[in-house]
């Protein structure tokens, strides 16, 4: 049985994109999650998990994981650090409709 490997272009370029701004860590964090965005419509799995390693700073991380048809890729990224609000979706989506456009 051969296992269909494809991916479209279009998730390839992202993922290769993120290869090269790895280091730039504000830029790699938009565009993994431009590419779990394009995976998930793309019908491929796609999660997000808690860092389980233990570390200390294991609190300050999440992993998104991204199933391709050749294996499992993840990247670290970072939790939010402002205190949750309280606020209800109703709330939620208040602020959307009062946020103004650019």
């Amino acid at each position: 049985m051969s296992i269909d490997n494809k991916i479209s272009g279009e998730l390839k370029e992202l993922l290769l994109a993120i290869e090269r701004n790895h280091h730039i860590y504000d830029r790699r964090y938009t565009l993994v999650l431009q590419a779990m965005g394009l995976a998930a419509k793309e019908g491929l799995q796609v999660g997000i998990r808690k860092d389980s390693t233990g570390n200390e700073d294991s609190d300050n991380w999440l992993i998104v994981v991204i199933h391709l048809p050749t294996g499992q890729i993840s990247w670290y990224m970072p939790t939010d650090k402002v205190q949750y609000d309280g606020h209800s979706a109703e709330q939620m989506y208040d602020r959307v409709r009062a946020a103004q456009i650019r």
